[in-house]
């Protein structure tokens, strides 16, 4: 301020002052040279506003923006930006991370009998607990409903990944009190590597999804991996009326016990006119 006034030039800022309070005061500062009818510069003229409600409103929107409303977690948005920089990161360093999908086993059921306020109670507890079983390093976030995604940077080993799903679904398969009742929720987890699965962040997500619904199938509290899924090429699951939906069928197999119609579709080759049979 003082170099401005020197300068006779005005100056504008706007600065936070604590006022000994947690939350400091926020003032838009506007001074201008004063001049007497001379025009020789005699001081200053300080207009100082006050705007800490409109800065509490900016940083409000700016949180949201990039965090879920309800549980305070990083969004989608949010993670996207901090998965670049452990992709980066990973990619400069030759290091490993590994992406866990994460979906509730019975969050439906807490809803449809309790109703939405004890859902959100729920997913409360648990976004606590998942942060409690993570590092400061590690990615979280609410995908939405009952899903969450987590990033585990600087992964050396599967096993460091089986360690902390293990926790999270231990964590998770303790009862939550909630008002005048007990849950018991559970979660069900998908996991791809990087760079085992994928080099492509994104994809990596779309495949610990894929894991994720094999867990599921499988049974409740239990975690995957794409290796798993990448094992049933040429094969095909099929929920049946007589047999669990676990059970993996081949096509072949499928076709013999007339589970599947197996049909020819006749196409043209436009060079030669004739007619292809495509077997």
């Amino acid at each position: 301020i003082r170099r401005s006034i020197r300068r006779n030039e005005p100056f504008r800022q706007e600065l936070s002052i604590s006022d000994g309070s947690d939350q400091p005061r926020w003032f838009d500062i506007h001074v201008v040279p004063h001049h007497n009818e001379k025009g020789k510069q005699t001081g200053a003229v300080a207009i100082l506003l006050d705007i800490t409600e409109r800065k509490l409103v900016e940083e409000a929107m700016a949180f949201h923006a990039y965090h879920d409303t309800l549980t305070g977690l990083p969004n989608r948005r949010r993670l996207a930006e901090r998965l670049r920089q452990i992709q980066l990161r990973a990619e400069r360093l030759s290091e490993k991370y590994a992406v866990l999908f994460l979906d509730l086993d019975r969050f439906k059921e807490v809803n449809d009998t309790h109703g939405h306020r004890a859902g959100d109670l729920v997913l409360l507890e648990v976004a606590n607990r998942i942060r409690s079983v993570l590092r400061k390093d590690d990615a979280l976030c609410r995908q939405g409903g009952d899903e969450f995604i987590i990033v585990l940077p600087g992964i050396r080993h599967p096993a460091d990944v089986i360690n902390v799903a293990e926790k999270l679904i231990t964590s998770l398969s303790q009862p939550i009190a909630v008002d005048d009742f007990v849950c018991r929720i559970g979660a069900s987890i998908g996991i791809s590597l990087f760079p085992e699965h994928d080099l492509r962040s994104d994809r990596l997500i779309q495949l610990a999804d894929k894991a994720l619904y094999k867990a599921k199938v499988r049974g409740r509290g239990g975690y995957a991996f794409v290796d798993e899924i990448n094992s049933l090429t040429n094969k095909i699951m099929i929920p049946l009326r007589h047999k669990p939906i676990t059970e993996v069928i081949s096509i072949p197999e499928s076709i013999h016990s007339e589970l599947l119609n197996l049909m020819k579709q006749a196409g043209i080759d436009g060079k030669r006119l004739s007619l292809l049979i495509e077997n």
